[in-house]
């Protein structure tokens, strides 16, 4: 039976095989000189094919009703020459206002919202304005829900930077992301919930340089461990057996219910970890920064910034710990009621970078003047 596209229109010169034909005339029209080979005889295959082919012609004009054509394909004409948008002559010439070269540059001193009303202009600027480049940095923050178009249209732009604060994304919309975003480098989900956080727990997560899960509900000791451990699935013909968080340089993890435990975590995983920031989580003590500076841990020669603010439990004993630390080059222990302003002036003239205290409690370099 053939398909019913085979029975469109067909090529000039087609032949129509109607269900009243006979397999006498269909035997007759294969055997015609046009069937024959180049020396006007059929050759010692030919009664074989003929009668396969006889035999094909009945099966075909018994079970169908329809008329039956030869296959058609759609011709269409060569394009035309390129049409100049200033000349309006047909040289050759490019129209400018569909090149890529020309338009992008264009394109990004606009803002989404301008770039998604350019995109119904016509199918080039649709495409462009779908380019990665454009979209290198992609918000979607304080949304409750995020739809299918949502997701379809953060993969097709391919960021590099995801940030998703406080919504309400859930675990499948997270891991069908995160398994189709090879180029995300930082993720922020600030407010998000563990159970929709949880979905980084998977071996096709992208290696991320950046992570802020700041005030994620739910977000515990044992939470942190889960991520930060490698992946319990694994893809066919590798099993990961590092954290797929291991190339993390920047972890936040502010408002979290967090101990000093989670500290023990960081170190173990995270062997390239440059900037922590754990404020305001309120059971983390004076060892829990300890064992940021006690070896074998990566962040005694790595770790340049460290954020305490708002940890009540921090106090000067910390930044005796914290004296090891050899790049470190910012620390904020602002909201911090148990450090003394000496312990801090002396921590800055100890510093081998010239750090200054600045606002009260922050501990950094002095910026340039400008």
């Amino acid at each position: 039976m053939l398909s019913s596209n085979e029975a469109s229109v067909s090529p000039p010169g087609s032949i129509g095989l109607k269900r009243s034909q006979s397999a006498e005339e269909l035997q007759s029209n294969v055997a015609s000189p046009g069937n024959m080979n180049s020396s006007g005889t059929g050759g010692p295959a030919e009664p074989r094919k003929l009668a396969l082919r006889t035999q094909l012609a009945h099966q075909l004009s018994a079970n169908s009703s329809k008329v039956l054509k030869r296959p058609s394909y759609v011709v269409r004409p060569a394009p035309g020459p390129a049409r100049g948008i200033m000349s309006g002559t047909a040289t050759g010439c490019t129209n400018l206002a569909l090149e890529k070269a020309c338009i992008l540059p264009v394109f990004r001193y606009l803002s989404p919202a301008e770039l998604a009303r350019y995109a119904v202009v016509c199918r080039t600027w649709a495409r462009l304005s779908v380019d990665p480049s454009l979209w290198r940095r992609m918000e979607l923050s304080n949304r409750h829900t995020l739809t299918a178009q949502h997701l379809a249209g953060i993969t097709r732009r391919q960021p590099e930077q995801l940030v998703l604060d406080w919504t309400g994304v859930a675990k499948r919309q997270l891991a069908w992301l995160v398994a189709r975003l090879p180029q995300l480098r930082e993720l922020s989900l600030q407010g998000c919930s563990w159970a929709g956080v949880s979905a980084l727990r998977t071996c096709v997560c992208p290696p991320l340089s950046s992570l802020d899960l700041s005030f994620v509900s739910g977000l515990n000791d044992a939470s942190l461990r889960d991520i930060l451990s490698p992946p319990p699935d694994s893809r066919p013909g590798l099993v990961d057996t590092k954290s797929r968080l291991r190339n993390l340089r920047t972890l936040r993890l502010a408002g979290c219910d967090l101990t000093d435990v989670a500290l023990r975590y960081v170190t173990q995983h995270l062997p390239r970890l440059a900037e922590l920031d754990i404020s305001d989580c309120q059971r983390v003590s004076d060892a829990g920064v300890a064992q940021l500076a006690t070896p074998p841990a990566a962040t005694i020669n790595l770790l340049h910034s460290l954020n305490l603010s708002g940890c009540r439990l921090i106090t000067d004993a910390s930044l005796e710990h914290l004296a090891r630390c050899d790049a470190l080059i910012r620390v904020d222990l602002r909201n911090a009621p148990n450090v003394s302003a000496a312990a801090i002036a002396k921590f800055a003239v100890r510093s081998q970078h010239g750090l200054k205290v600045m606002d009260g409690k922050l501990i950094a370099k002095r910026p340039p003047p400008t």
